[in-house]
C-alpha cells in the first residue's frame, strides 16, 4: 500500500466527539456482573431485564448508560458489550428463539438464562495485551451482513443517519467483504500520525485517486431478479427536499464516489474506530438541506497513540510497580483487566486511568489468604512487578500471612466430637484433628445417619458471630460456662510496642514528608485519607532525621493532641 498523504486541518468551531465508554473495562465489569448472579433474559425481546440493566449501569459508573436504561428500558452500549461477549464465547444463551403458539408473529425466549464460560474468558485474559486487542477487533471486523453494516446501522455513539434497507439483500451488497474493507481502511489510517487533525475530504480524495475500488470491486457481482436493474450503486438511494431528486445514484455521476464510498467512510470512522476509542471526530453543524443520508457532516479525525501502537504491533504489556507506601501503580495503554482482577481481592482502587493506583489493605489480604483465594501474595506481587518487594512491604505481608493462618474459617463444615469414631461417620470425615475430634462435611447428613443407627447424637448449630452453649448434661471436652476447671496461675509476660501518629496539614506536605521518611529508611504506614503517618517508637531517630532535612523549606512544630 502506497503511503497516504492527507491534509491537516484546524477544527476550531467544530463539534468534537470521542467515545465516553471504555469497551475493555465495561466488558470486564459485565463478566463480573453476570458471573455473580443468575440472570434470566426477557422473554419477548431477549434483553437484560430493566432491573438488572440498572444494576449493571451503576457498576459501569457511566451516567449515559443509566439514563438510556431509564428512558428506553435498555442501553445500546450494553447491547454492544453483550454482543461482543457472546461473539467471543464468554457467555452463551438462546439467540434463535421459538414461536409460542399459532398466533405468534415473532420469536420468544422463555427460560433463557445467561451461562458464563469462565474458562474461555480466563484464557482470553491470559493472552498478551496485543493479542487480546486483536481478538476484540477481529470480533468487530467480522460482524456484518448484507443488511447489517455501516451503510444501514447507526454507530453506538455516532450521529450520522443511514441508507434505507430496501433491497439490501440484492445488488452488490451480498458479495462485499466488509471485514476486508474495514481492515484496509484501518491499515490506511495506521500510516497517519497521532494527535493530528486530518480532513475527511482529503482521505476521500486519496481513496478516489489511488483506491477507487476499495469498497465495490470494479467488476462487481450482482444478485437480483430477472429484469431487475443491477447497476453499481443500485443499492443506494438518497432523497432530498425536492422529491424529483429522490432515486438511485448513477455510477456516471461525477460525485458518485463521494455520495456512496464517501458516506461509507464517514460512517466507518464513527463505528469501529470511534467505538474502540481509537480516534476523535470533528463535525460541523447538521445542514438543513433535506438530503438523506447526510453528506459531508463529518469533517475531521484525530488518531491516538493506542491505535498506532496496536496497528504497528507495539502495544506494550502493563507495567506494575509496588511502592514502599503499599501503593501499586499499574501503567497500561488499555484497561489491564487481568492484573486488576488478580489484585481486586487484595487492594482498594484509588484511581483508574492510564496509570492506575491501588493500595494493599491488611483486611483484604488476610481474608484472601484465609479463604484460599490467593495462597501466596508475595509470589503474586513478585510475578506482576517482576522485581523484589520493598523490605517493609514484604515484612508486613509476612505478618499478615501469619494472621491469616491463625484465623482460618471453615464454612459449611462441622466438628465431630466422639469418644470413638462410628462407622457411619467415616465417609463424612475430612481430617482427624485430635483424639475424639474430627473435621467433617455435611453435618446434618451425618446427624441423620447417626440417629438412624440409634447412636443418640446431639447437633449444635452455632451462630455466625458466637458459639452456642451446650444444653445441660451434654458431655464435651471443651470448657463450658459455669463449669470452669481450677487451673494453676501461669506467669505471663506481655510485650508492648508504642506507635506514634503524625497528622499532616495538607496533601503537599504529606507527600513531601513521606518521601523524606522513605529516604531515611523509616518503616511507617501512610493514611492518605486522614493525611496521617504512623511509625513505631523505635523509628523516632529516623523520623527526626527526616524532619531535620525538611527544615530548610518548612518551619515545623509538633502539637500534642488528645485521643
Amino acid at each position: 500500500m502506497n503511503p497516504v498523504h492527507l491534509e491537516e486541518m484546524d477544527v476550531s468551531g467544530l463539534e468534537i466527539l470521542s467515545c465516553p465508554y471504555d469497551l475493555r473495562q465495561d466488558l470486564h465489569r459485565y463478566m463480573e456482573f453476570v458471573d455473580s448472579r443468575e440472570i434470566k433474559r426477557t422473554t419477548r425481546d431477549n434483553r437484560l431485564p430493566k432491573a438488572e440493566a440498572k444494576r449493571l449501569a451503576k457498576l459501569l459508573k457511566n451516567p449515559e448508560v443509566g439514563r438510556d436504561v431509564e428512558r428506553m428500558g435498555f442501553s445500546p452500549w450494553l447491547a454492544y458489550v453483550e454482543k461482543i461477549a457472546l461473539s467471543l464465547g464468554f457467555v452463551s444463551y438462546d439467540t434463535e428463539g421459538e414461536y409460542l403458539g399459532y398466533s405468534s408473529v415473532t420469536e420468544s425466549y422463555p427460560d433463557n438464562f445467561i451461562e458464563v464460560n469462565l474458562d474461555t474468558y480466563q484464557r482470553f485474559l491470559n493472552l498478551p495485551l496485543q493479542e487480546r486487542e486483536q481478538r476484540l477487533l477481529s470480533c468487530a471486523l467480522n460482524d456484518y451482513a448484507e443488511c447489517d453494516n455501516e451503510f444501514f446501522q447507526t454507530s453506538v455513539f455516532g450521529r450520522l443517519d443511514t441508507f434505507s434497507r430496501a433491497g439490501c439483500a440484492t445488488g452488490v451488497l451480498p458479495y462485499l467483504n466488509f471485514a476486508a474493507i474495514r481492515r484496509f481502511l484501518l491499515d490506511l489510517l495506521a500510516q497517519c500520525r497521532s494527535q493530528v487533525w486530518y480532513s475527511v475530504e482529503s482521505l476521500l480524495m486519496a481513496l478516489k485517486t489511488e483506491h477507487p475500488f476499495f469498497l465495490i470491486p470494479k467488476n462487481a457481482k450482482h444478485k437480483g431478479f430477472p429484469g431487475q436493474y443491477t447497476g453499481r450503486y443500485s443499492n443506494f438511494r438518497e432523497s432530498g427536499s425536492d422529491l424529483s431528486k429522490t432515486g438511485d445514484i448513477a455510477s456516471y455521476d461525477p460525485d458518485a464516489f463521494e455520495r456512496v464510498e464517501g458516506r461509507y467512510v464517514e460512517r466507518f470512522l464513527e463505528n469501529i474506530p470511534l467505538t474502540f476509542g481509537y480516534l476523535a471526530l470533528a463535525y460541523q453543524e447538521p445542514r438543513d438541506d433535506g438530503i438523506s443520508p447526510s453528506l459531508n457532516e463529518l469533517q475531521g479525525f484525530k488518531l491516538n497513540d493506542v491505535f498506532l501502537k496496536f496497528m504497528n504491533k507495539q502495544l506494550p504489556e502493563p507495567r506494575v510497580t509496588l511502592e514502599p507506601t503499599f501503593e501499586i501503580q499499574v501503567e497500561s495503554e488499555v484497561y489491564p483487566a487481568r492484573i486488576l482482577s488478580e489484585l481486586s481481592l487484595l487492594t482498594d482502587v484509588i484511581r483508574l486511568d492510564t496509570v492506575s493506583t491501588l493500595k494493599l489493605q491488611r483486611k483484604k489480604v488476610t481474608q484472601a489468604l484465609a479463604q484460599g483465594h490467593c495462597p501466596d501474595v508475595i509470589a503474586l506481587l513478585k510475578r506482576l512487578t517482576q522485581a523484589e518487594l520493598p523490605g517493609n512491604v514484604r515484612t508486613e505481608l509476612e505478618e499478615w500471612a501469619g494472621q491469616a493462618e491463625a484465623f482460618t474459617v471453615y464454612s459449611g463444615f462441622g466438628v465431630l466430637e466422639s469418644e470413638r469414631l462410628h462407622s457411619e461417620a467415616e465417609p463424612f470425615v475430612i481430617i482427624s484433628m485430635a483424639k475424639g475430634l474430627s473435621l467433617i462435611q455435611d453435618p446434618e447428613g451425618l446427624f441423620a445417619e447417626l440417629e438412624t443407627s440409634k447412636a443418640v447424637p446431639l447437633l449444635i448449630k452455632h451462630p455466625e458471630r458466637s458459639l452456642k452453649a451446650l444444653p445441660e448434661g451434654a458431655r464435651t471436652s471443651f470448657p463450658q460456662a459455669g463449669k470452669k476447671k481450677k487451673t494453676r496461675k501461669k506467669s505471663v509476660q506481655l510485650k508492648r510496642s508504642t506507635w506514634i501518629t503524625l497528622y499532616c496539614p495538607d496533601k503537599e506536605f504529606f507527600e513531601t514528608f513521606s518521601q523524606a521518611l522513605i529516604q531515611a529508611k523509616c518503616a511507617f504506614e501512610p493514611d492518605r485519607r486522614s493525611l496521617a503517618l504512623s511509625y513505631p517508637k523505635r523509628e523516632q531517630k529516623e523520623v527526626e532525621t527526616a524532619l531535620k532535612g525538611l527544615q530548610a523549606g518548612y518551619h515545623i512544630r509538633i502539637k500534642e493532641i488528645e485521643q
